[in-house]
């Protein structure tokens, strides 16, 4: 109908002139002949003669027919081509607006492809395409203010267990959650790149006013180290850091990548949750690593491994319970390697499974024959690393092994490291109920370490903790150490599990550990890790732990003497040996830390100038471990900044001068021992014996560091 009318209006004016030539013909016929007709015959047939006049009227009539159909026709063409240029710019702004989307699109397209290839396809991080650049830029600027840059690569432990127990979409949502931890720990100048898998590579240039320190690092760890929650599952996770510095480490990029990545498998053979900046050293044991990695291959079906065996020994009894077996590795050129050097290797290249599993094997039948040759039921406690803990078929390997060595369930310990057990709470519930269900016991190694709570700690089926040798290290002169120390024997007594603590290697760490109620002991003190021959010996010849010395009812008086001098404590023994108290005398800080806890000591008088720590340092972390002590300062300083110093820390409670009085010393020790009494509620029967002047029938004791009279 709309086409219709098109052609109607385009052809009306077109008509109208056609119409006019023809009403201008009728005129020019009835001008022309109506004169001439005198009558009209009916009859007549003869032709109508027009005159010259009659035919100009005809001429110009037909010249109007001629211009009006000219006139229509040039309407028409023009209606046309309007139409036409009419539809040629609809089309021309159809195809510009098409151009446009195209040009739109593409540089979407363009836009999307850059980002693809400058940032990672699953958390969005930069890709090293990107780093590299990030890189020219810091170097460029680097140069100018001659200020360095890091770079930081980060490894996280044992990630590649999320994807093997659950899925990739969900090792995935965990990458994502570790990449936004990563990119709120580091400035907003830092560029935080993903390379692979779960590897990434931190950019941290130094600006102005600013100075890069190990803090920051420590703060990536702890961002990493936070438990990671995705679909119900919590996971905690752990990660190695190794960091070179542009410019003394290298001058390009991929130089000091490769760098930091030498300096991160150093990190890891420390252990977890630690950090390593590269050094030229580390040069070389890239190398010795790289040919260790070749050497392992072939290590197991050549027999260098062998087991050593570190005794464990009850503290109450002080004999030996059990051993844990520990792999070395003989080299046929390097020699004796312990696992430190080879483990981690191991790990990587999937080798551990295997070795894991002749270690199983070979502790088993070792304990079987032990006990078949007379010597009393051990348990051997076998570490379990990460892939043997994730095999599927876990329990029944080890059930086979069981069967195969004859060896009891009860006599097999089974340790797995705390941070092991906390990557998958749910997973790692399932693998130890399955174990348990065998009859084996389980213990957490290196507790303390990782980050365990109670909540998740009563739902593990465990028999012990195990404290990591870093606490145990410095009981005796830390009191944060002494502190962790005591409250993890308190929380495994209270969940009804056994204490086992790892690297004692002083009397006063023992006498310590005895003190806060451990159950087991093993380190350097009583014996390294021997070879299977010389742990018989140690069977054959029942060595034992000296026992503990029971309760007295009564407590004796202990003075302690802290002087670098030995003319002084010499005097001060000779002038004190006759009053009714113990007097224990060392000449350093540490001596004293480790007689403190080898003897119950009351009464504690120091010196204040020594050479590795002052008095008042001394007397500050006793203020820690033993506040009940009365801590006299005998000094011949008496600026009074020292006074100040140690009042305003409490760390002294009296100070006397030297030369001291003879005389009245022994009344002013005697005087701070009743002030001991006093404060103690349990002090009432000792301070009835001292007013009494009887003598306290406590033996006196020795030790390395101190003499007792």
């Amino acid at each position: 109908m709309f086409r219709k009318r098109l052609l109607a209006s385009s052809f009306l004016p077109s008509l109208a002139a056609l119409a006019l030539a023809l009403v201008l013909i009728a005129v020019a016929f009835v001008i022309s002949v109506a004169p001439r007709l005198e009558a009209i015959r009916v009859v007549s047939s003869a032709p109508i003669v027009f005159t010259a006049r009659a035919r100009e009227v005809w001429l110009v009539s037909a010249l109007a027919v001629l211009l009006a159909l000219s006139y229509a026709l040039l309407t028409v063409r023009l209606r046309r081509m309007r139409r036409l240029n009419e539809q040629g710019a609809l089309a021309l702004r159809q195809a510009m607006e098409r151009w446009r989307e195209d040009v739109a699109a593409s540089k979407r397209s363009e836009s999307v492809l850059a980002f693809q290839v400058s940032h990672d396809r699953v958390t969005g991080l930069a890709t090293l395409a990107l780093l590299r650049d990030r890189f020219h830029q810091a170097s460029a600027s680097a140069g100018r203010n001659g200020s360095p840059a890091w770079v930081v690569f980060i490894d996280i432990d044992h990630f590649k267990f999320v994807n093997d127990i659950l899925n990739r979409q969900t090792g995935d949502l965990v990458l994502r959650r570790l990449s936004e931890r990563l990119l709120a720990a580091v400035r907003e100048s830092d560029t935080v790149a993903r390379i692979g898998g779960d590897e990434f590579v931190l950019l941290m240039p130094e600006g102005a006013g600013e100075v890069l320190t190990p803090t920051a690092l420590q703060r990536i760890m702890d961002a990493v180290a936070q438990p990671v929650s995705v679909d119900g599952r919590e996971f905690h996770l752990s990660c190695g850091i190794g960091v070179a510095v542009y410019p003394n480490d290298g001058a390009d990029l991929d130089t000091l990548i490769k760098h930091a990545g030498i300096a991160l498998s150093r990190a890891k053979e420390m252990g977890r949750q630690r950090f390593q900046f590269y050094s030229p050293a580390l040069n070389l044991r890239a190398e010795e690593r790289a040919r260790i990695a070749v050497d392992l291959c072939d290590g197991l079906e050549r027999g260098e491994f062998i087991l050593e065996y570190q005794p464990q020994l009850d503290l109450g009894t002080g004999r030996i319970i059990g051993m844990e077996a520990l792999i070395r590795w003989r080299h046929p050129e390097l020699g004796l390697l312990q696992p430190a050097r080879f483990i981690g290797l191991a790990e990587e290249l999937g080798l551990i499974v295997p070795i894991g599993a002749w270690v199983l094997l070979a502790a088993c039948r070792q304990n079987k024959q032990w006990q078949d040759a007379g010597h009393a039921r051990l348990r051997v406690a076998v570490n379990l690393s990460a892939r043997q803990f994730h095999q599927r078929d876990l329990a029944a390997s080890i059930a086979a092994v069981l069967e195969t060595t004859g060896l009891a369930p009860a006599d097999l310990e089974i340790e797995l490291t705390e941070s092991l057990v906390m990557a998958d709470v749910e997973h790692a519930v399932g693998v130890l109920d399955s174990l348990k269900a065998l009859g084996v016991h389980i213990s957490i190694d290196d507790f303390g370490t990782g980050y365990s709570s109670l909540a998740y700690l009563k739902r593990f089926p465990i028999d012990s903790l195990k404290i990591d040798q870093f606490f145990v290290r410095d009981i005796t002169s830390d009191a944060d150490d002494a502190l962790i120390v005591t409250s993890i024997i308190s929380l495994a007594h209270s969940l009804r599990l056994q204490v086992t603590a790892e690297g004692v290697e002083t009397p006063a760490q023992l006498a310590f550990l005895r003190q806060r109620g451990c159950d087991r002991m093993q380190g350097f003190h009583f014996s390294r890790a021997v070879p299977a021959d010389e742990f018989e010996q140690l069977l054959l010849r029942h060595a034992c732990l000296p026992v503990a010395p029971g309760a007295s009812p009564f407590r004796r008086q202990t003075l302690l003497i802290i002087d670098d001098e030995i003319n002084v404590t010499t005097a001060l023994h000779r002038l004190l040996r006759k009053e009714n108290f113990a007097v224990v005398t060392v000449s350093t800080a540490m001596d004293g830390f480790a007689a403190l806890a080898l003897h119950d000591v009351q009464v504690i008088l120091c010196d204040q100038r020594m050479p590795s720590m002052t008095g008042v340092e001394f007397f500050s972390k006793v203020k820690d471990l033993y506040p009940e002590t009365i801590r006299i300062m005998l000094t011949a300083c008496t600026e009074r900044e020292l006074v100040v110093d140690a009042v305003n820390r409490g760390a002294a409670q009296r100070f006397l001068s030297k030369p001291w009085d003879d005389a009245a010393l022994p009344g002013q020790i005697r005087d701070a021992f009743r002030q001991y009494w006093l404060r103690c509620d349990a002090g009432r029967r000792g301070r009835a014996e001292i007013d009494a002047g009887e003598d306290f029938p406590v033996p006196a004791a020795r030790s390395e560091c101190g003499e007792a009279t």
